[in-house]
């Protein structure tokens, strides 16, 4: 039997010949990167997103997809306010489906709490629990 890349005569006998096609690891990436749709259902182009690709369901995503989508898009950095090290990403328009750059601010938790209004509403049930 022959390698299927080079043509050498291969060794039954050994071991290790590489799917009974091959001499050795190197004839079978040669033949692999020169034969990409052999490998697993056809050739596969670079980066395909979007509508291009076979498994896309539309543009229409879920309020924690979008806010999935920032995290991965959008490295953090410090405070836009005060500067602190640790933040949080904010959408300015209240939709995390909109992931455009200016949208998204960078924010510590206690400002973007203070920003949504959800600090107020803390305050208030604190207060309210100490008082009981």
């Amino acid at each position: 039997m022959n390698c299927t890349q080079c043509g050498k005569e291969i060794n039954r006998r050994r071991r290790y010949h590489y799917k009974n096609h091959f001499c050795n690891k190197r004839c079978m990436g040669d033949w692999m990167k020169a034969h990409p749709e052999a490998l697993s259902g056809g050739p596969k182009p670079e980066n395909v997103r979007g509508p291009k690709n076979p498994n896309w369901g539309g543009g229409d995503v879920l309020r924690a997809a979008g806010n999935l989508r920032a995290r991965r898009w959008f490295a953090l950095k410090p405070c836009q306010i005060c500067g602190a090290e640790k933040s949080e990403r904010h959408h300015v328009d209240a939709n995390p489906l909109n992931n455009a750059p200016e949208n998204i601010m960078f924010l510590c938790r206690r400002h973007h709490m203070q920003i949504d209004g959800r600090l107020d509403k803390f305050k208030t049930r604190s207060r309210a629990r100490k008082a009981v």
